[in-house]
């Protein structure tokens, strides 16, 4: 996700860059209560990655595995 990297190189700390593409743009979007943030009550798809966003945020490129509607996707 190259827009992550530009986010980073233009001040955003990796917390905040991981922020602004999952819960703000669900927001932006009108979808803030459905998806966006982990919580009881909202769909949930997971993509497993090799690493720790927080540290290193090009991790979200490095995609072990995806979880679609409760199943693995490929």
């Amino acid at each position: 996700m190259w827009e992550l990297s530009h986010l980073k190189g233009s001040g955003f700390s990796n917390f905040e860059a991981l922020e602004a593409a999952t819960r703000i743009n669900a927001e932006i979007i009108g979808l803030g209560d459905k998806i966006g943030t982990i919580e009881a009550g909202k769909m949930a798809d997971f993509t497993f990655i090799d690493g720790d966003p927080l540290s290193d945020v090009e991790a979200v490129s490095r995609v072990r595995g995806t979880v679609k509607g409760g199943r693995p996707f490929m």
